[in-house]
């Protein structure tokens, strides 16, 4: 299934955000009542493709599972994807 892209984040929002840590960004979604899973906090043990690297903008949202990395292509090479943060869900896949 393939769902539209979520519309980006204004600039000045990302210059904001790049400024926070991860504590202060959920600490105001929390104050703002805003309702998403787990308060916006993601699964400890999803991880850069990069040690270190951190990112500010709009996701683009993929899922790939069992290894096949398809959807990965699908997206990359289909979408118009120019500032979107691609993140990938691979269903726990280690291998």
């Amino acid at each position: 299934m393939i769902n539209e892209c979520a519309p980006l984040l204004p600039e000045d929002i990302i210059k904001r955000a790049e400024k926070l840590n991860v504590a202060l960004i959920l600490d105001g979604v929390k104050a703002a009542k805003i309702d998403i899973p787990n308060g916006g906090c993601m699964d400890a043990d999803i991880n850069p493709c990069v040690s270190g690297a951190t990112v500010v903008g709009t996701a683009l949202t993929v899922e790939a599972a069992e290894g096949n990395n398809y959807p990965i292509h699908i997206a990359s090479y289909n979408f118009k994807a120019d500032g979107y943060i691609m993140v990938i869900d691979g269903k726990g896949y280690r291998e």
